[in-house]
Order: structure tokens, then sequence, then C-alpha cells
């Protein structure tokens, strides 16, 4: 990516470089399947191994799959509401 003029934290350089791999048919791992397909196809293009295991998007960040920091205090947010309600009740 480095090659084709990526630029950190640039998106625009993102698309140039991205486009610049596929036009040129860039095959990182010599495995037959160039490296934009592979990533399309959710395979990491250097040793066409999957990007991710999970099973939703790899772009969904972790907290919105139910697990993280936010969703542990969340939970336990809700845990003492709930006991709070239930005192109150009692």
């Amino acid at each position: 990516m480095m090659e084709a003029d990526l630029q950190g934290h640039d998106d625009k350089s993102l698309s140039v470089a991205l486009a610049r791999l596929e036009s040129a048919g860039t095959d990182s791992d010599d495995d037959g399947m160039d490296d934009i397909k592979q990533l399309r196809a959710g395979m990491n293009p250097n040793d066409s191994t999957p990007l991710c295991d999970a099973p939703v998007d790899c772009s969904v960040p972790a907290w919105h799959r139910g697990s993280g920091p936010r969703n542990a205090v969340a939970g336990l947010f809700a845990a003492l509401v709930a006991l709070l309600l239930w005192r109150r009740r009692s």
C-alpha cells in the first residue's frame, strides 16, 4: 500500500492506493487472486487467511458486537438500576 502512495489518516490516498493496486492486479501472496479481490472476499491479501472470524462485518466496532468496556459499564448500570427498582418495590 505504501508503494501505491498510501498516506496515514488520508481517506483520499486510500482510495487512490486501492485503485492503483486494482489496476495493477497486485497479488502480494502470489496465490493467483489479486489483493483487491481478496479484500472484497474478506481475506487477508498477504496470506489468504480470513480478515476476521466474527459472524458480523469486520468494520463493526467491537463495542457494537457485545464486548468491550462500554457494554460492561452499560450492563453494570442496568443491573444497578434493576436492583434499586427491586428494592424500592420491596
